[in-house]
């Protein structure tokens, strides 16, 4: 099979397909041509739209009425480890650092969410797909993964509230001593 640029997008390509010769007069031929035609480009489906992305993004209101997936490598291409830090943090979704990623594109590709949760005063979500990420960081930015990947593995010292916890089961023996004091003292 051959193929050609998709004439929709025309950043994926499409297969093109003979669907057979014509027989007859030259009239029929011509009424009848072209015999060729195009299965779905990979890239865009055959809609025009792109829908394969670096790094896929998901976004929606909270009650889903608008819901918008986009590309978000140009928040990668600019992001500083402690951004990427607290993404990875909130496991790419969900929370404030995801926010930020939709929040990045909100006058480009988000920007009918944004609209949206403007008027009708309701919240948003944004995930991240990590598997995408992790992948473009790794060939177009391997020093930012590696800073946030130091951070992550430097130890760190005790906090001084954590410190002065005691375990659950102290606080349980505490209180069934107490408890037996005060049944044996009646």
């Amino acid at each position: 099979m051959k193929t050609s640029p998709c004439p929709d997008c025309e950043n994926g390509q499409v297969e093109v397909i003979d669907t057979g010769s014509v027989n007859g007069s030259i009239d029929t031929w011509l009424a009848s041509y072209p015999k060729l035609k195009t299965v779905d480009c990979e890239t865009c489906g055959g809609t025009g739209e792109v829908t394969s992305f670096a790094i896929a993004a998901h976004c929606h209101s909270d009650c889903q009425t608008v819901d918008i997936e986009f590309d978000a490598v140009d928040w990668f291409k600019q992001c500083s480890a402690s951004d990427l830090k607290d993404l990875i943090d909130c496991d790419w979704r969900g929370d404030y650092p995801a926010d930020d990623v939709a929040r990045f594109f909100e006058d480009s590709s988000t920007a009918p969410l944004f609209q949206y949760v403007a008027t009708s005063g309701e919240g948003f979500e944004c995930y991240v797909n990590e598997d995408d990420a992790i992948a473009w960081l790794e060939e177009h930015r391997p020093e930012l993964l590696e800073q946030v990947q130091e951070v992550a593995i430097a130890p760190s010292a005790p906090s001084d509230a954590a410190a002065l916890r005691w375990p659950i089961w102290v606080g349980l023996a505490l209180s069934l001593a107490i408890a037996y004091i005060i049944w044996v003292a009646a």
